[in-house]
Parts: C-alpha cells; structure tokens; sequence
C-alpha cells in the first residue's frame, strides 16, 4: 500500500456480504445502529446481493435496512453504516456492482420497496392499577371498573383514555404510602412509524439493478439524514427536532425503470420551517419566533433523498415514472444564548433580531433516464442538479416537470419534448 513507517493512521471497520443465489425478501427491521468497531466505533459497510429479486416488506408487513436514527426519527450522533444492494447479481464476478445479462434473468432483477407502518396513537390498553409490597405487584385491579367512586359512576367510555390513565395516576399518587406504592399502567399506546426501505445518516447507500426498482406507496423511500452534531438550538417550531449534517451519498443504477409512488403531498408536510410568526407569551404580549428549519423524515411523502447532506445520482438505462428526489438542507438555528435561562416550561422561542442561522447540508443532483421522465418532482436545497433525458421529460398531458429550488442551479435537457410545469422556490 505504499504507507509511510510513522504518521499514517489507518481506520479499518468491518465489510459484510449478505447473498442469495436465488432472490432476497427483508421482512423485518435490520437495525444496524450497533455494530459499530473499533476505538472510534466505525460503521460498517453491509452488501446484499441476490441473482433474483430484492424485496423490502410486503402487503401486510413494514421493514427497513436502518442505521443513523431510530423509529421516531431521533438522529445520532455518530458514523452510521453505508448499504449496497444488488438486485440480479453476477454472484461468479469479483466485482460487487456486477449484474446479469437480461436474456439470464428471466424477469427478475428487480427491487421492490412495499409501504411503510404508519404511525398511531389509537391503540388502547385499559389502565391497571397496580398495587406493590416490598418490590413485589401484590394485586391488579381494573382500574376504571373498580374504581367508581373516583368518577361515581363506572364510566367505560373512559377505559383506555387519557383520562383514565392521568385519573388514576392521581389517585395512585394519593394512596401511596411508606409502605404500599402504587403504579397505573396501560392507557394510550401508540404504534410507532417504521419506514420501509433503506435509510442511513453519514453512511452511503448504493443501488444496482438490471431489472426495475418499485416504490409501492409514499411510505416506501431510501434516504440518508445525516448526524446530530449537537451544536444547534431545537425550536418549538419544528418539534424539537435535530439538524442533521455530514449525510451520506444515494447512488442509484438500474438497467431498467424506476417507478416512483403516485405522490399526494407536498414539500411542506416533511420539510418543517418556522420563522417569524407571532407568538403570544403568557403575559399577553407578543414577540417573533425564531428562525429554522429542517426535515422530519417520519412525515416524507417522497422516494429518494438527502436530508442532511450528501448528492444524489441517478442513472436509468429505461425510463423514470412518477419520481419524487430531494437534496434538502437545514437552517441550524445556532443562537445559544436565548435559551440558556429557558424556564422548563417557556417556549423557545426567540425575537427575530436574536435569530443567527446556519444553513448545512445540501449536495449536487444529478439525473440520467436513456427513455422518458415522466411527472417528475425535483427539490434542491443547496447545490447544482443536472437532470438529462435521452427521450422526452414530462407530456403535454400531465403535469410535466416540477421543480423546486432555493439556493441552487439546474440544468435541464432533452433529446425530444421537454415539459416542466414549474421552477419555483418553495420557501
């Protein structure tokens, strides 16, 4: 390797292959959050590699290759896994990219990504009402039902709310004794959001194909968001959510189509923004909120992006349908000093003349289809995209291209009809 006797550092971390000489299915989360190596706690870098078909969930089950975050879409802070998966795999080839010639696949090849477990907060467990004896649940009753007194009537419309749960806490609260504790479980509970795809934060993700790649709903999505770097200042406005920053790179080739989810929203439901609104303070006055934004991965609606940095490639040797690509950025509110004396239960909020910003993330775009790009939806943050058909992009009888930009450049082009319904930035 040519390397120097002293002053070279060497960072080795694990690489795992994962094959099958038939197709793959990933039924289930594979969370990879922690394999991690080594004195600096390396990643991995983890390939899937099937001679058929790659399938991610089903009609009736959520999975994901997942690394950087967890179900509630909290970012680490840490290096986070990069992701290869080879649909139509060349298993004889060294080479971990090759693929099988189409007269050797028989219709397969293809990476299907099916839709993604909503979250819910409608599933309801009665409320016990626990009662503990030195350490030891000596007795469980129905709270509700064996509590009247507590409403004066037995209310069953109330088993499994909120209600009942904080009602019994309090009642819980008052019974408890040096020597008998008492607990209440149940109540509300909720299902979490599990996506269905790939997503990592700082790793890679690389996709190869030599039949299509399907996303089934909107839920369906490959992304990288990034890392918590822990040095800006999470807003009310934006739920308390992280900034990511150092994502990973999507690179994507396929010898056939890529068919994008019929898309039903819109930027602003997963790509959060709050700046400055009027808020009222518990005095009556008024004062402007502060400055930021970022994205909320739990709510996007999109197939393939970037949410804290990294770029995106794209190349098609069939045609791209319905595609919806974001290179998004963050505006990392970075004021520390507003919030230092926050009260526990005092907003975040800020006067607009203290907000200081820092925009991060962003990366380039770039788009190669050699047939038609039909409906496409383009969202650059930060940065420059090139988007190329070797055919037509868009059709006079739909929509056309849509293309959103802020600060960023684009490159448009087609060899035979171009169509864009709109240039616009967002914000």
């Amino acid at each position: 390797a040519n390397l120097s006797a002293t002053g070279t550092v060497v960072d080795v971390t694990a690489s795992v292959e994962i094959y099958s000489q038939e197709g793959m299915t990933i039924s289930e989360v594979l969370d990879f959050s922690d394999w991690r190596y080594g004195s600096k706690q390396l990643a991995p870098h983890v390939t899937f590699r099937a001679v058929g078909n790659i399938t991610i969930g089903s009609d009736t089950d959520a999975a994901v290759i997942s690394d950087g975050s967890d179900n509630s879409g909290i970012l680490d802070d840490v290096s986070s896994a990069s992701f290869k998966l080879v649909a139509g795999a060349d298993l004889s080839s060294a080479h971990s990219d090759t693929i099988l010639q189409s007269q050797q696949l028989s219709g397969e090849g293809n990476l299907t990504i099916y839709p993604g477990q909503a979250a819910s907060s409608n599933t309801l467990e009665p409320v016990q009402y626990l009662t503990i004896f030195m350490g030891n649940v000596v007795r469980t009753d129905p709270f509700t039902i064996n509590h009247p007194g507590v409403y004066g009537q037995i209310r069953d419309d109330l088993i499994g709310t909120e209600t009942e749960l904080t009602d019994c806490q309090a009642f819980a609260a008052r019974m408890t004794n040096s020597f008998v504790s008492f607990q209440c479980s149940g109540g509300p509970s909720s299902q979490p959001f599990i996506p269905s795809g790939i997503r990592t934060g700082t790793g890679d993700i690389t996709i190869v194909t030599a039949g299509d790649i399907e996303f089934i709903d909107q839920t369906a999505s490959i992304y990288t968001t990034g890392r918590d770097l822990g040095d800006g200042i999470m807003l009310d406005g934006l739920n308390r959510n992280k900034y990511g920053e150092q994502g990973g790179d999507i690179s994507i080739y396929t010898a056939g189509d890529i068919i994008g989810a019929e898309y039903s929203g819109f930027i602003n439901q997963w790509h959060w923004k709050t700046d400055a609104a009027l808020y009222t303070q518990d005095n009556g006055t008024y004062k402007l909120g502060a400055t930021g934004w970022t994205s909320n991965q739990e709510s996007f609606s999109g197939d393939i992006a970037t949410f804290g940095g990294g770029s995106i490639d794209i190349q098609a040797h069939g045609a791209l349908h319905s595609i919806d690509v974001s290179v998004a950025t963050s505006g990392k509110q970075i004021n520390t000093a507003y919030v230092s004396q926050r009260r526990s239960n005092e907003s975040t909020f800020t006067p607009i003349a203290d907000s200081i910003v820092e925009v991060v993330g962003g990366g380039n775009l770039n788009v190669f289809a050699s047939s038609s790009i039909t409906e496409p939806r383009f969202y650059i943050g930060q940065g420059e995209a090139y988007i190329y058909s070797d055919q037509s992009l868009g059709s006079a009888a739909g929509l056309g291209g849509l293309v959103m930009l802020a600060d960023a450049d684009v490159d448009i082009a087609a060899r035979k009809d171009l169509y864009v319904n709109k240039i616009f930035n967002p914000s």
